[in-house]
């Protein structure tokens, strides 16, 4: 009991980070998009190149970047600066 005590006191006396703006959120809003089932049928509705969503992203460029870019970017700007971390995520329960 007194070993679980002890490691429960240093893992939270060090602190976790579950977000990383570098690597973690622009690859989850990568995959967030992959799987969105409608993504892919607006792209096509305003006649994009491609047909799946890993073409759309891919072979598409607005303002010099390709749409997967854009999506990555916005995952990095969303936990840069650190006060937008902590309250980011939508609260099913608050309008």
């Amino acid at each position: 009991m007194k070993k679980i005590a002890v490691m429960c006191i240093l893992l939270l006396s060090c602190g976790a980070y579950a977000y990383d703006n570098v690597d973690v959120h622009p690859q989850v809003n990568e995959s967030a998009v992959l799987s969105a089932s409608k993504f892919a049928t607006a792209m096509k509705s305003i006649e994009l190149s491609g047909t799946m969503p890993k073409e759309l992203i891919e072979l598409n460029v607005i303002n010099g970047k390709k749409i997967k870019d854009w999506f990555r970017k916005g995952g990095e700007f969303e936990d840069d600066p650190g006060y937008r971390t902590s309250n980011h995520f939508h609260d099913p329960l608050r309008s």
